[in-house]
This record gives structure tokens, sequence and C-alpha cells, in this order.
């Protein structure tokens, strides 16, 4: 699991460009080689199977944690970094292309590490404001809300071809449930999408399978209530949910979510599937701290 970046406190004014990295079969961390770029937070990054591509405005390298060594990258065409948590700038990594879309200008831009060359893609064409995509292994779909009404829809799409095709939408909020669609919170669980509320638990989900007519529901939400809520780590055939109270995994193949309760985690996290487990860095968060420096610690977690 590779580190780079962030910032130390609530401020922002003390951005960071160093990093590490942990091997979890040694159970250690080692700090990285010097990176080119600048300090920076919230920020992109991806894992391609040998490298670590991070982007961040108009800047862009690669780490290579064999070598530790990095290689400046072509600038994309516009600069990607994101705003927080509700984020209009999002990237995947497809095979071997990073695709990032920016969802409020609705740009698309796709990036070749094999040839280090940038292509703009067409846009989405859904009416959102804020957006993510995701990677089945097969297709790219974009999941976008318009976050300006009081009420969002989870709209989407995906690229066939050099063309994006609508999705089912779905409605989250209810006469019990005032919370609508966030884009972060949807997730591939191995044939099928979910999508979930940030409402807590017992509020609305929802899954939706490539090629269906519509999104249906899943089984009991355990997912805690949240106001800032972490983006999911897609484990296979499940996804692993982190919140402001706690922890859920929604399994596919039950159709079934479990309220895990681990102590100390926090909201503010980033996390990892290895394959077998969940490795877990960041703060414990934060809000209305100010200046206080961020509690940073790391996890390992075997469901």
């Amino acid at each position: 699991m590779i580190v780079w970046g962030g910032w130390g406190d609530e401020t922002g004014d003390n951005a960071y460009a160093d990093g590490a990295a942990f091997d979890p079969v040694a159970n250690k961390w080692r700090v990285i080689a010097e990176s080119p770029l600048p300090r920076s937070w919230y920020h992109l990054a991806t894992w391609t199977g040998s490298e670590m591509l991070v982007f961040s405005g108009f800047s862009a390298a690669a780490y290579d944690p064999v070598g530790d060594v990095w290689r400046t990258l072509a600038a994309p065409p516009f600069p990607l970094r994101r705003q927080g948590f509700l984020d209009p700038i999002s990237g995947v990594w497809a095979q071997d292309t990073y695709v990032a879309w920016d969802s409020f200008d609705d740009r698309v831009v796709a990036y070749s590490p094999a040839t280090d060359e940038w292509t703009e893609m067409p846009p989405v064409e859904i009416d959102v404001t804020r957006g993510v995509l995701r990677f089945t292994g097969e297709s790219i779909f974009a999941f976008g809300t318009d976050v300006n009404t009081r009420r969002p829809i989870l709209q989407g799409a995906e690229l066939k071809g050099t063309s994006w095709i609508p999705t089912p939408s779905v409605q989250f909020w209810t006469s019990e449930n005032a919370h609508g669609a966030r884009p972060n919170l949807v997730a591939w669980a191995g044939d099928r999408f979910v999508a979930w509320s940030d409402g807590g638990r017992g509020s609305e989900a929802f899954m939706y399978t490539p090629g269906d007519d519509a999104w249906t529901p899943t089984g009991p939400n355990t997912v805690f209530g949240c106001e800032y809520s972490s983006s999911p780590t897609e484990m296979d055939t499940r996804v692993f949910v982190p919140s402001c109270g706690g922890q859920s995994i929604y399994d596919s193949q039950t159709d079934q979510w479990t309220r895990l309760n681990i102590d100390g985690l926090g909201e503010g996290r980033d996390t990892v599937w290895t394959g077998k487990e969940i490795l877990v860095w960041g703060d414990t968060c934060c809000f209305g701290a100010g200046g206080e420096p961020f509690d940073v610690s790391a996890w390992r977690y075997r469901p």
C-alpha cells in the first residue's frame, strides 16, 4: 500500500509531497523516494498493476515501488484535482488506460502510460454536477447527481464504443428518509452495482445489474449515517463501506449487509483491498478541529 501527499490539519496550510509504502508480508513501512510533484492534497491516484499514477492539477507522475523511482508524465488537458467529498473530478483505471471525468464541465479524457498521451473522449451528457467513474472489468460506467437540487437522484451512463448510453436512474429519498443520492456511494460487487444513501441504517440501498431496466432494493441496509461518507472499497463480490460510526460489508452473493463496528477506524480513511485483507490508512478526523494535527494511524482487517 502506497500513500502520498495530503495535509496535516484542517486548515490545509501544511500540505505534503512525501510518501511511504507498506509491505503487508513483512509488516513494515518504508519512506519512498522524493517525487517531482508539488505539495498536494485531494489529488487523484490509481494503481496500474506496476505503478502508482498521481495527478494533481496539471502535474502528473508515476511511481515504481520496485525500483523506488518516479517519472514525470505528460500534463493532463485540464486540471485533475478534487474538491473534497463533493468531487466534480473522478478517475478510474480500466485495463491499460486511466479515464478521468470532470462532471461539472462534462469533460472526459483518457491517459495511456504506454504512449504518455492524453486523448479527449465524448462527454457523458447526463445532467449532473458531481460524479464518479466505475469499472466492472469490462465496461466503464459514470454515475452522478445534481447536488444543487434538494433531493438529488442518481443517474448513470455506460461507455459503449465511443458513446455513453444512459442507464436507469434511482431515487433514494422517501417520506421517511430525506437523504438523496451521492455518486461516491456506488460500488461494483462482482456482478452488480450497489448504491446507498448516507441516511443511516435502514435507509434505502439499491442494486443494479448492467443491462437491467431498473435498480432494485437490496437486503436491509446496515450502513451508519454520516455527513461526509468515505468512498467504499470493492472486494471482488463484496464491498467494504467505512462510515462515521462504524463500518459495513455488502455481500452480493447473499444480498446481505453486515455491520462491523471496528473501534477507532473513524471516517477520514483510505482503504485498499489486497485480495486477502483490507489495509486502512488515514486520520480519525477532524471537522471543526482547525489547526489541531490529524491523528493518523494504520490498520489491517481480514473479513
